[in-house]
């Protein structure tokens, strides 16, 4: 610009006008690509969001049904009425999207409900069979896309190591096929030429809407900018063609996000918005100046518009609280701290007594009212320096930082009876929390997650409203928890 404004000084009037093209340019570009920024970032967090909460779904209606095994080793899943009704429950809630199947030691593949003794395939050749031994109880395996022998369909396999039972089962699989997932982000692609892609940790393609057969099933080559696995506008080969992505790693899954775009379509109308602005830059001096003035606007707008974005992605829109990606954050911030300056810590999960009565009865808003309420209550106990946030639809989790098992079951109580102060017509209030303290510096949060889950479990299996300890400690440490 000041070579510009230098060459129309001293009169070498074609010098300057070839400068002021070139900066026109690159401010037409620059206002493109930060467009180009947020729009990659809204669509990409979206659809984790959506990917999120897929998945979070059928990892706790897996946990849910391993336990039943664990509990009822005399009756058998694949034939068992109320084992079955759980099932068509799930398929209902997920609108036909994920389907659960049972797997043997054996290789044999069975439907819910069953009809015979007889498996209906073998599945000894897949590469998530394969992976089975290898998973620790509890743990999943996301498969290479297959061709179900049974259904004709392509799918994802989701693979599920069950604890270990005497009847021969080894895990649970869960098909998720390609229409599915294009249904569950087909508005987010619907009339453009943008693509969401789910990524395994090896690079891996094990889906793709629009449906690409090039794509799918082959790895691609993209960086990692951080440890969240989070780039912005990165342009990665794929397809022959050049794109422009952003992804997002989920959390507790070995899976990426992906947001593509084709960079040629970005590059055209960068193109044809930069030649009119060339002219009118070539032209008229005075409306260059304007246009940086412009440039200045529209960036304060941007840095305005990131901040709502990092708010709403950072908080639940209904009760105020963190959502679950910023509970996780702030949680893995302070368990790096206590490793640091070595300090207890008590996380607590509370789920809502009873809650789809409420919904059931009185409509959805009933419910987000009571959600509000709850989350108030919640609030009204925790300190300042402790973290707390809703991790799920009823389900709340709190981090108590500097604060042991006794203290952890104190505020639980606490909160319990907070609850029980939310009153919709004939509803009462209660909720059920489960509490596990952290045991240091080898266990991490997805371990703390998983026995404050147990426990809550416990607190719904022994009569829901009330609180349970996890039992990782002996029960003759603290004989007033542990009658």
């Amino acid at each position: 610009l000041m070579f510009s404004v230098y060459g129309f000084v001293i009169g070498a009037l074609p010098v300057g006008f070839l400068n002021l093209f070139i900066v026109s340019i690159n401010v037409v570009y620059l206002v493109r690509m930060y467009r180009e920024k947020d729009d990659f970032r809204i669509m990409d967090l979206s659809a984790s969001a959506r990917a999120q909460s897929m998945l979070d779904e059928i990892y706790v209606t897996m946990r849910l049904l391993d336990e039943w095994i664990r509990q009822n080793p005399e009756r058998d899943p694949r034939f068992d009425r109320g084992f079955n009704r759980f099932i068509e429950v799930f398929r209902t809630r997920n609108g036909g999207v994920a389907d659960i199947r049972l797997i043997t030691d054996a290789g044999g593949l069975y439907y819910f409900p069953s009809y015979s003794t007889e498996p209906l395939a073998s599945v000894e050749d897949r590469e998530y069979f394969r992976a089975l031994p290898g998973l620790k109880d509890s743990e999943i395996f996301f498969g290479e896309p297959i061709k179900g022998r049974i259904t004709q369909k392509w799918s994802i396999p989701i693979a599920y190591r069950l604890s270990r039972n005497d009847r021969g089962y080894r895990g649970f699989l869960v098909m998720i096929e390609f229409d599915s997932f294009d249904r569950k982000f087909a508005d987010l692609t619907t009339g453009t030429d943008y693509a969401v892609l789910l990524i395994r940790k090896d690079r891996l393609v094990l889906a793709r809407t629009p449906y690409n057969p090039n794509v799918v099933g082959s790895k691609l080559d993209f960086r990692i900018e951080d440890s969240r696995g989070f780039g912005v506008v990165e342009i990665l080969s794929t397809e022959r063609v050049k794109r422009a992505a952003s992804f997002n790693g989920l959390l507790g899954y070995p899976l990426y996000v992906m947001v593509s775009r084709d960079f040629a379509k970005i590059r055209q109308g960068w193109a044809r918005a930069a030649a009119l602005q060339s002219v009118i830059g070539l032209c008229f001096l005075a409306i260059f100046v304007v246009l940086n003035r412009r440039l200045v606007s529209l960036l304060r707008k941007n840095a305005e518009i990131q901040t709502k974005l990092e708010i709403a992605a950072r908080f639940d829109e209904l009760t105020g609280m963190k959502n679950r990606r910023y509970f996780f954050e702030r949680a893995l911030e302070e368990m790096a701290r206590a490793r640091r300056i070595p300090c207890p810590m008590v996380l607590l999960i509370a789920d809502i007594d009873f809650f789809k009565i409420v919904n059931d009865s009185w409509g959805h808003s009933a419910g987000d009212l009571v959600l509000r309420d709850i989350a108030r209550e919640i609030e009204s106990c925790v300190r300042e320096t402790d973290v707390s946030g809703r991790i799920g639809g009823e389900e709340f989790a709190v981090l108590l930082v500097d604060t042991d098992i006794v203290g952890g079951w104190g505020l639980a109580e606490r909160i319990r009876e907070s609850a029980r102060e939310v009153v919709f017509q004939s509803w009462q209030g209660s909720i059920s929390v489960g509490v596990a303290e952290w045991t240091g510096d080898d266990e991490p949060i997805e371990q703390l997650m998983r026995r404050a889950d147990m426990a809550l479990y416990r607190a719904k299996e022994f009569g829901r409203n009330r609180v349970e300890i996890d039992r990782l400690r002996p029960n003759d440490a603290f004989p007033f928890l542990f009658p």
